[in-house]
């Protein structure tokens, strides 16, 4: 049989191009958020992103490794993308934030085109104007929902873009493979591998192929030999858990939520899963951390209302699976996506997070589509009707979306939100708490850490309220404080580091130094540690260790002006002129408004003046 050529209609420029606008549109305010919760860590403080050498090291290490942290996710294409995105735009936050927007165009495309195939195979007899106006309003609601803000809006949440873009892409070429373009496998296929590298839960995808060959008919499973089809696809998944097992040291190394049982971690996916459908049909109070309240039995209200959920949903699966076609597709991109997010075990301490329903958002609004192309335009009554319902829908979404993406603007904004939200949560005050004191709120911020221990101690909060102490010059404070941070989390390099830096407000530049290595041991690129240390070294008099421990920064970190300011004091001290002014511009230039850094260069360039 002659391989058949795929030729893309013209009809969907228009549409796309609307579905377009309409994601600019309402992520267009996105474009002037900062870095906020994690993205400091991933982006500002990553030395991977800056340089292509750290490539190898990031396909075999865990997520977090640049941070010399353990964890359980293995998404060696986040960086990468950072990577590019640093090369593009430097940190410049904007222009993260637009990649983000236009992933999300990108998803938005593909949804359309996946839904629209599906409903015309489903109705071949419907008009093509039918299934493609379904299909363009249930995409419109995908580009509008505001379930979507924190993985588009938060620069972070760049991993469940990357990989939804990839997994679709996938399925959609899986999809026109189906329908005779042989040619086609290979482009799902090598998308598969994409997706898996972005993110773990790609690897849901095989079970979502299985399904749509089976709810359109096709057959494959009576023949044996169809099964290499899928074999491919298993193998991806094969060699990707073997390398994340190499990166992390075991499939999910890092055991979370030890205090519930195993029969609680399972019965609590009800009233996760019931929470996730409640937000993905009612996206109303949106919060970045909701506050984890396990059940501890199903017999309790909630426990007895999620099960009924689950219940009721498990009956639309089974009624679908006997019928086929979109609705068993849309129920299925709907939950099997959701299946890891339900391994409490292995999730944070917020072990419900909204970013989790951007993929199962495609399976819900074709699940619209569908509702759509079955009968609601049969009459001009009904067309009018659904006009009315989606101008009304379409307008709210946009307003709930557009409102909130100004709460992702900074950490002040979204910690203020999320702590009015989740009162009782230790991480929201945590954080409010560290943007508080990098505006320099401080007695503010040692509120906050102080309610953050009450609810819960940590390493984290402690540290805060040591730094907190700092900046306030009680540098014999900060350290009772660092202290006892250590002993809740003895391995942590910037505890260390700020330990150092008390002790050398203190004059005790000995345990400075030692310190400071401790820091170093731990993390042996944390540049800023270097800087810190070539300081207390310089003043012991040590001045070529100190050099040593600028140049190890600046190499770690060509934007640290810092360490370019002090090794060219030193350079100065020696009467090295010509090497003092090129660091000194270097750090001026990293940052014009630094008094100091002016200063200094002005001081360069006179001396350079009368050796002549």
């Amino acid at each position: 049989m002659t391989e058949r050529r795929h030729h893309p209609t013209t009809a969907l420029f228009w549409p796309i191009l609307v579905l377009l606008l309409a994601c600019g549109a309402v992520y267009f305010n996105a474009l002037s958020n900062g870095f906020v919760y994690d993205d400091k860590a991933q982006i500002v403080e990553n030395q991977w992103i800056r340089d292509i050498k750290y490539v190898p090291k990031i396909f075999i290490s865990n997520v977090w490794s640049f941070y010399a942290k353990p964890a359980n996710y293995y998404r060696p294409l986040m960086h990468i993308f950072y990577m590019v995105n640093y090369h593009l735009f430097g940190l410049a936050a904007w222009g993260f934030h637009l990649v983000n927007v236009l992933l999300h165009s990108g998803v938005t495309v593909l949804v359309f085109l996946i839904v629209s195939r599906l409903l015309k195979a489903h109705r071949l007899e419907a008009s093509s104007s039918s299934y493609f106006l379904s299909a363009f309003i249930a995409t419109m609601l995908f580009a509008l929902h505001p379930i979507h803000t924190e993985a588009v809006s938060w620069v972070a949440g760049l991993p469940e873009l990357s990989f939804t873009l990839f997994f679709l892409l996938s399925l959609y070429h899986f999809i026109i493979f189906r329908e005779g373009f042989r040619g086609h496998y290979v482009y799902s296929l090598i998308a598969f591998v994409l997706a898996t590298f972005c993110k773990e839960t790609a690897l849901t995808l095989p079970v979502i192929l299985v399904i749509y060959d089976y709810a359109y008919k096709k057959n494959v499973m009576k023949k044996f030999a169809s099964l290499n089809i899928y074999f491919p696809y298993l193998a991806v998944s094969g060699l990707y858990l073997a390398i994340r097992y190499y990166a992390l040291g075991g499939f999910a190394p890092e055991k979370h939520h030890t205090e519930l049982s195993t029969y609680q971690s399972i019965i609590n996916i009800f009233p996760l899963f019931a929470q996730y459908l409640g937000k993905l049909l009612l996206p109303i109070n949106l919060n970045a951390y909701h506050v984890f309240h396990p059940i501890s039995s199903l017999l309790s209200p909630s426990g007895l209302l999620s099960l009924a959920i689950a219940v009721v949903f498990a009956v639309f699966v089974f009624i679908a699976s006997k019928k086929g076609g979109p609705v068993l597709v849309g129920l299925s991109l709907l939950i099997v996506p959701l299946i890891p997010a339900f391994y409490i075990p292995g999730l944070g301490e917020n072990a419900f997070a909204e970013r989790y329903l951007y993929l199962p958002s495609v399976g819900f609004v074709l699940l619209v589509g569908l509702s759509i192309s079955g009968g609601a335009l049969s009459t001009p009554k009904k067309a009018m009707m659904l006009t009315v319902v989606f101008i009304a829908v379409a307008g709210l979404y946009s307003a709930g979306t557009v409102r909130r993406n100004t709460i992702w603007m900074d950490g002040i904004r979204l910690w203020a939100d999320t702590m009015k939200k989740s009162p009782d949560g230790s991480v929201p005050h945590l954080n409010f708490g560290n943007s508080l004191r990098v505006q320099g709120r401080i007695d503010e911020a040692i509120k906050e850490y102080e309610i953050s221990i009450y609810i819960k101690p940590s390493s984290k909060a402690y540290d805060g309220l040591g730094s907190a102490y700092l900046a306030k010059g009680l540098a014999d404070e900060a350290v009772k404080y660092y202290q006892v941070s250590l002993e809740y989390d003895p391995y942590n390099e910037k505890t260390y580091n700020n330990l150092a830096i008390a002790y050398e407000e203190l004059g005790l530049i000995d345990n400075a130094i030692k310190h400071f290595r401790l820091a170093l041991e731990l993390r042996s690129d944390f540049a800023e540690a270097h800087n810190n240390l070539g300081l207390a070294l310089r003043i012991k008099g040590w001045t070529d260790q100190a050099m040593a421990e600028y140049e190890a920064a600046i190499a770690l970190n060509p934007e640290l002006a810092d360490a370019h300011y002090n090794l060219g004091l030193i350079y100065l001290e020696k009467r090295l002129i010509e090497k003092a002014i090129a660091q000194l511009e270097v750090a001026y230039k990293l940052n014009p408004a630094d008094t100091d850094f002016r200063n200094g260069l002005a001081k360069a360039y006179e001396m350079r003046g009368l050796s002549h």
